[in-house]
């Protein structure tokens, strides 16, 4: 099982150094959210941070768009350490058209499920996808708590698609992760619980955290 480290609660005044932590701690990948405002309540990172982040990361970045109109940055965000660009299909927007774009990139396709999203209401693009992206909670701001229904929706899309990744984001620390890991996701993104550590030992502090959240 692989960890993600969702930057949006790090410390932004110290990006870099966060970045090297983590990497350091072992985490498997990053996880950027961009948001605008209008697709999710939040606004937060932006095209020319996520380039600066892929020339000091060292680690894989997943991207997930929670914005109106994501055709409009799928093309900027091109660029061989970015693993996933997640698109969410709720909007009634041109899902088809997004997976065409991503792909074109040459980089692989996500899906996200927002908590009220069902996974019949996407089962026709998974076919087409390489990654389905489980919301724990409602997007836009982290520290918020797991909502314990989301959780039924891994089994469901393994049980369509065995060999489709899916990850679940949102409301992950070591008391939610009991609940979480014996429904077998693929991929954990996990923010404040990671970020809300001991700064005097923190690499320390940050393994210890990873190990829990793998069941090591």
């Amino acid at each position: 099982m692989k960890v993600s480290a969702s930057l949006l609660s790090s410390d932004l005044l110290n990006l870099e150094k966060e970045i090297e932590v983590l990497a350091e701690a072992g985490v498997s990948t990053l996880h950027i959210d961009i948001m605008d405002g209008h697709f999710v309540p939040n606004i937060a990172f932006g095209i020319d941070i996520v380039r600066q982040i892929t020339k000091v990361s060292t680690l894989p970045i997943n991207i997930h768009l929670m914005i109106d109109n994501p055709e409009r940055f799928i093309d900027l965000l091109s660029s061989p350490k970015i693993g996933y660009i997640i698109v969410h299909s709720e909007g009634n927007r041109d899902i088809k058209s997004l997976f065409g774009r991503i792909k074109a990139n040459d980089v692989n396709i996500g899906i996200a499920l927002n908590p009220q999203t069902q996974v019949m209401d996407i089962r026709e693009y998974l076919e087409m996808v390489d990654m389905a992206l489980v919301m724990g909670v409602h997007p836009g701001f982290g520290g918020q708590t797991l909502i314990p229904s989301t959780l039924r929706k891994i089994k469901q899309l393994k049980d369509i698609r065995k060999d489709l990744v899916v990850g679940i984001d949102g409301g992950i620390n070591d008391q939610t992760v009991s609940i979480v890991n014996p429904e077998n996701p693929d991929i954990l993104v996990v923010g404040s619980y990671l970020f809300n550590r001991d700064k005097d030992h923190e690499l320390q502090d940050m393994r210890e955290k990873l190990r829990i959240l793998q069941g090591a």
